[in-house]
């Protein structure tokens, strides 16, 4: 029985040696498929080789070719849009079906012209409206937010009593900078000596743009622990200003 037992775990051994060499190898060929395709040119002589695959009469001027707008513009700014919304074929049709195709071989667009012109995009400046901006910090502003400071190698539980099955334990936080280890916990009593539960797994929260905010249904009553960790910082103490509420079932 032991002999069976040993050579059914060899056979399993070799089974998963081989088809982990196959994912190996086949991983390498892939590898070499995709190298293949790339092809590293010096900031020299890029034109040059955009002129090997492209003739000169379809590559726009300011690529290195020769065609321009009907003005002589080297930009082609006709057919080479500066910006993505005016340019009616995207507008449309997303998927600019009527000349980019499944199948390569029946592309004509893409055949007589590798650039596809009627949607190539200029790069231009990125519009304000689409900037990320830090947030204000208003939390730290608003009624009922507490603060606390945790020095680096520290942290701190805050614990709360919930007595009414399907309470919610909500919370808004954020800090003054960079980022915090945040986790809710429980336990079935404040003096258990038992172990927490974790509810919301410890993670490193960022809240440069807003404050992270989040709520827990309390399905049975005990005590839920909301933890800060900042003991990951070697250096930086983090300021966090939170609000934290006990809702009643009702309110939801």
């Amino acid at each position: 029985m032991e002999t069976s037992s040993s050579l059914s775990r060899i056979l399993k051994e070799e089974s998963l040696a081989k088809q982990s060499s196959y994912q190996a190898n086949n991983v390498a060929e892939c590898r070499q498929a995709l190298i293949r395709n790339f092809s590293i040119v010096s900031i020299y002589d890029w034109q040059e080789a955009l002129l090997d695959i492209i003739d000169a009469d379809e590559l726009p001027a300011f690529l290195g070719g020769n065609k321009t707008d009907p003005d002589g513009n080297p930009l082609c700014t006709t057919f080479v849009s500066s910006d993505p919304a005016n340019n009616q074929n995207l507008k449309f049709n997303p998927l600019c079906t009527t000349f980019v195709s499944s199948d390569p071989a029946t592309n004509q667009n893409l055949k007589f012209n590798p650039l596809c012109t009627t949607f190539v995009v200029h790069a231009q400046i990125v519009p304000k409206r689409y900037y990320l901006k830090k947030s204000e910090k208003r939390l730290s502003q608003a009624r009922g937010v507490r603060k606390m400071t945790l020095y680096p190698f520290s942290k701190q539980t805050l614990t709360f009593e919930i007595k009414e099955t399907n309470s919610f334990l909500e919370w808004e936080f954020e800090t003054k900078s960079r980022d915090i280890g945040f986790g809710v916990y429980f336990k079935e009593n404040s003096q258990s000596e038992n172990a927490s539960v974790e509810l919301v797994p410890k993670q490193r929260i960022d809240t440069c743009y807003e404050p992270e905010t989040g709520i827990y249904k309390c399905e049975k009553p005990g005590t839920y622990i909301i933890s800060f960790d900042n003991s990951y910082s070697w250096i930086y103490p983090k300021d966090i200003f939170h609000r934290i509420r006990i809702l009643p079932p009702k309110e939801f």
